[in-house]
């Protein structure tokens, strides 16, 4: 396993609560074909706001069976750039294994978006 880094709680915690791994695969090459099959445009929002999914786009395991929800937009570009300055700099390459960690696991929302950013920080610093 090359790294571990952090990223959006809500929907990793989701994740694991039905059981499923915290280790993923780097998989950038399906990203976009990853992101269509999890968030479609037919993605029903209740608030206007923006589709994320986990596992990431960006892993071999994202895409079909992902699990997605709506999320605040400045949410989910914040956890883009978080993704990406995690695999710079945990070294994760092309089919590298790493393991996705919660940092701050009482800053969790106890439920998914209701249509208002609940977050403590509104900025994108990680």
């Amino acid at each position: 396993m090359t790294g571990m880094f952090t990223s959006d709680p809500v929907i990793i915690s989701l994740w694991w609560a039905e059981g499923k791994d915290a280790v993923l695969t780097k998989g950038k090459s399906r990203e976009v074909a990853n992101r269509r099959a999890a968030c479609p445009k037919s993605f029903a929002k209740k608030f206007n706001e923006q589709c994320d999914e986990y596992p990431f786009a960006s892993t071999r395991q994202g895409g079909i069976g992902a699990r997605t929800e709506e999320v605040p937009s400045r949410e989910n570009r914040c956890q883009g750039g978080t993704l990406s300055r995690g695999y710079d700099l945990g070294g994760i390459g092309e089919g590298d294994d790493y393991l996705v960690a919660i940092s701050g696991p009482r800053q969790i929302a106890d439920k998914p978006y209701w249509g208002v950013d609940v977050a403590t920080d509104q900025s994108c610093q990680a």
